[in-house]
Parts: structure tokens; sequence; C-alpha cells
């Protein structure tokens, strides 16, 4: 026992336990630092003031799961994060799209549904997705996802606090819509929240936002999906539109001209857009201001001249404005940017006093000059055929490949005929990605009672795609039924002529061919004379009984 303990520890393979152990836990170390690094960055733990604010919003354990919001707006095309409150143990979420509806433009709720909002899979922190995988993932269309919140990539979308953590669901807008989602947590408790999609035109703000009262104004309105189509009016019939420039993307400049009677106030912008029948409106966005004040003229009596008064004390020196009284003021004019703010600047040490004034926006376009008087007409043309009135007609025949392209033309007969080489068969294209395998339909006939369906009862017949694959149709699977019904019971037919009475004849039967040590003779038939007797012609079957 002593000896194998000593082998054991040997001082050389002590050394050689250490490498092994230290090379297993550096191994251990690099595969698990970017599952480490991943949940560093980017999950945070809130401190013990969030566990106050979630008292004060109320959020108790009984109330989870919810959403952050009831509504989310999100742009097109852009994706976005729906944060879901759960409680600190939830292991799995089940999201998926209930609910649609259009906005703006006609779309088929299911079709929004299948194709108007997706559900993003995050990636992995650790390694970079393959070509083949970022492929079927853009190809993937999701409406419905599970999260199991213990992989790593699932991680790194959970925020832990104390007595909650949050799931940040990744979405995607594709469609302009309402959506409605849900959320199931642990295949229990479920939440809804409704994800609004902006579409791809709407109206943000104006600037400057004030006209003055018989005067005119350019004023910008700033938005999306503005374009040369935009249509912009101003509420009310005594602010007229003169011009609208969409030369800069997503801004809209408007020329108005206001009427000098006008009320001052406030007035909506309107802003459309024919081509997707949309209509964004700015509230009270424009102040109609009115400075100018009329004022009455009295009557006024003209007096007497009065008496020359006595000469007054003289004045005292009066002061400049710059600190040399002696210098001039001095002037400056400095051009500013379309659309900036006027400035004014003092330089007493100078006397200079430069103003910035913004250059004006571009006018509007003149319009156009009247039509010059047409032309004297030209010589007649030479026609390349004989006869001038004749149509040049083109035609072309094929050549085999790797000839020389050729060309026939004939005045007389005024054709041209084109011969175009056939060109080389191209290399045949790779194979397409096999195709998923279909679901089988099955097809289920049962008994159907009498009811509603068949008044005289009959079969009822259902089908349907065998979604699991168990080679029997289930409820859920049924998406037909159908019904074939017995016929209505026919009236009673009329009586029937009697039948004819069936007769038997027994006679004995001497020795002979039949029986040959005799027997009985047993003849049969109907008795078509009704006489009681069976005649000859009435016999339809003979048999014997013979002796032994």
């Amino acid at each position: 026992m002593y000896n194998l303990v000593k082998k054991i520890f040997h001082p050389n393979l002590l050394v050689i336990y250490f490498i092994v152990a230290f090379a297993v836990l550096l191994f251990a170390l690099v595969t698990s630092f970017p599952y480490i690094k991943g949940d560093a960055l980017q999950t945070k733990h809130y401190p013990l003031k969030i566990n106050r604010t979630l008292a004060q919003e109320n959020l108790t354990s009984n109330l989870l799961p919810a959403f952050k919001f009831n509504k989310y707006y999100i742009e097109l095309k852009e994706r976005a994060e729906v944060e879901l409150f759960i409680i600190p143990d939830s292991k799995n979420i089940k999201v998926e799209v209930i609910g649609a509806e259009g906005i703006g433009i006609s779309i088929d709720s299911n079709k929004l549904i299948q194709s108007g909002l997706k559900i993003m899979k995050p990636k992995r922190p650790r390694n970079n997705i393959s070509k083949r995988e970022a492929l079927i993932e853009s190809m993937v269309f999701r409406t419905k996802a599970m999260f199991d919140l213990r992989k790593i990539e699932n991680k790194a979308q959970t925020i832990n606090a104390i007595d909650y953590k949050i799931y940040k669901i990744p979405v995607e807008a594709v469609l302009p819509g309402s959506y409605t989602i849900k959320a199931t947590v642990d295949g229990g408790r479920i939440c809804t929240a409704n994800i609004l999609t902006r579409p791809q035109f709407r109206a943000d703000f104006i600037n400057p936002s004030t006209v003055e009262c018989g005067g005119e104004r350019i004023i910008s309105v700033s938005g999306k999906g503005l374009n040369t189509l935009t249509q912009i009016k101003i509420e009310g019939t005594d602010i007229n539109v003169k011009n609208i420039d969409v030369s800069e993307e997503n801004i809209a400049k408007v020329k108005l001209l206001a009427s000098s009677n006008i009320e001052p106030g406030f007035r909506d912008v309107i802003v459309s857009s024919p081509l997707l029948g949309i209509t964004e409106t700015l509230v009270g966005a424009l102040e109609v201001k009115c400075s100018a004040f009329a004022t009455e003229s009295l009557p006024v009596t003209q007096g007497p001249q009065g008496l020359q008064g006595e000469k007054g004390e003289a004045g005292s020196p009066g002061m400049g404005i710059c600190e040399n009284t002696q210098d001039g003021l001095m002037v400056f004019v400095n051009n500013l940017p379309s659309g900036s703010q006027s400035s004014v600047f003092f330089d007493p040490v100078l006397c200079n006093l430069t103003f910035g004034i913004p250059v004006g926006f571009n006018g509007v376009n003149g319009s156009n000059g009247t039509n010059g008087t047409n032309g004297i007409n030209g010589a007649d043309g030479m026609s390349v055929c004989t006869d001038m009135t004749s149509t040049l007609s083109i035609s072309s025949v094929t050549l085999s490949p790797g000839s020389i392209a050729t060309s026939n033309f004939d005045p007389d007969a005024c054709t041209l005929v084109l011969g175009l080489p056939q060109g080389n068969k191209g290399d045949t294209g790779a194979t397409g990605v096999a195709g998923t395998n279909g679901v089988n339909s099955l097809v289920k006939i049962t008994t159907e009672s009498t009811g509603a369906n068949c008044t005289t009862g009959g079969k009822k017949v259902e089908s349907g795609l065998d979604s699991n694959n168990n080679g029997t149709l289930d409820v859920i699977e049924v998406t037909s039924s159908n019904y074939v019904c017995n016929g209505a019971i026919g009236d009673t037919g009329a009586n029937g002529v009697n039948g004819l009475i069936s007769l038997v004849k027994v006679s004995d039967e001497p020795d002979g061919n039949n029986c040959k040590k005799g027997g009985t003779k047993v003849e049969s038939g109907l008795d078509l004379n009704n006489n009681n007797v069976l005649d000859s012609n009435e016999v339809t079957s003979t048999s014997y009984v013979c002796g032994k």
C-alpha cells in the first residue's frame, strides 16, 4: 500500500498533474469568457431605488407579466424593442401576433398578421452567424416565437431588478397597421399590448409658425415621406397656398398669402398624400398675428397764435454712443443663411454697428412664356425604298450558334431581313434548395344522427391537414365539414298482384332408369291455371327418392 501511494504522489507525476489541471482550468475560462462578457456588458443590475419605483407604480407579482406601455409606436422598416415586466424566476416567454388592422391603405387583416410585424430572434453574443444562417433568418418571417431565458442570447436581452426583471422583445415593422401581440409566461399568465407602426408619411412641425395679416410668408413643414405630390392646406379660406417646394428631403417650403381682413388666431395645417390616401393635421400649428391698429381721425380746430416764450437755458453737452465722441458711427451688413435668426452687434470702441440679415428664400418661378409660331415645313425626305410611299418591313431569322450576323435589304420589296445567330446554350443552374415536406390531407367520415344538419340522418364528412403527422384527423385540424344526408322517405307503393300457388305432386316410381329398385317421384311447380292440380305443363322440377 505504501509503495502504491509513493508511486501516485511521485514528484514527477505531481508536476504532470498540475500542468493538466492548469490546462483544463485555462480551457474552461477561454470557452466561457464570451458568455461572461455578454452578460457583463448587456445585463444591468438596478439599485434599491428600483424597488421603491416598483412600489410607487404598484407593480407587484400579482400584476405581472405586464408590458411597459399599452401602446407602442414603431417606424416602418425599423427594429425596436418591446419591454415586458416579468417575475424574477420566469423561464420561458411565448410571444405571438394575434390581431392586426390596416391603417391608411387597405390591406387584409390576415395578410397583416402573417407579414406585417416580424418577431426577431436575438443573436448569440459569442460568435457571428454564418452566411447560411443569416440567409435563413432573412427568409423566415416569425409571427410567434419562444424565448428561453436561460439561453445566453436571451440573457443579453434581460434587465434584472430586485422584485422583477424586464425582457426586451425585438420586433421589426414591415407593413403599416395596428397590431396586437400576446405574451405568455411559463405557459400560464398572459398579457397583451398594441403596436402601431407609423406609415412612411407624416407631418411633425412647421417653422416659422406665424404669419402677419395681409402679408406673405414662407414656412417649412417638416415630416417624413414628403414629396412633390404632397398637398398642404391651411384651415379656412383667408390664407392661400401660393407654392409648395419639396427640393429638400422631408421638408416642404410653403409660400402663404394672408388676406388683409383675416381674423387673428390659430389655424390648423393639413398635410395629405394622395398616393397613400393619408392625411395628417397639425392642430393650431399656425398663428395669425395682426400688429397694425386702425386709428380714427378726430376733427381739430385751429386756435390763435400764442405769445413768444422766454429763452431757455443752454443745455449740457450731449454724450456720444461711442467711447470717442468725435468718431462717426459706421454701419455694416452681413448676409446670414436663409431661415436663420437676424442679429445685431455694436462695438463702442471701434464705433461699429453690424447687422446680420438672413438671405431670403428663392422666389417663386415665373410662368412659362408664350409658345412661338410653328416653323415652315421641311422638304420631303428621301426614302430608302424604291417606292417612297412604302413602309419598311423589318423581320429576323435565327442562325446557328457561332455564325456571323447578316442583313439583307431589298429596296424593291422594301424589306430588311436580319440574320441573328443563336447564342450558345448556358450552363445548367445550380440545384435549388429542397422544399419542406408537405402536410398530408385527411378525410374522416362518421354517422350523422337525425337533427338540424340532416333531418333523416346521413354521413358527416370532415377534412383537413394532418398538422402533427399522427395519421388521425384531430378536432383542431378540421378545416371543412360537409354532410351527405339520406333522402326523404318515399310514398307507399300500390299493392302488388297476388302470387301463384306452388304445388307438389308425389307418385310411385317403378323400377327403371330413374330408380333400379323403384321409389318415389316428386314433382313441383306453380299452379298457373289456379285449378289446385299440378298439370304436366306446370311441372318445373322433378326429383326421385329411390329404394335401397
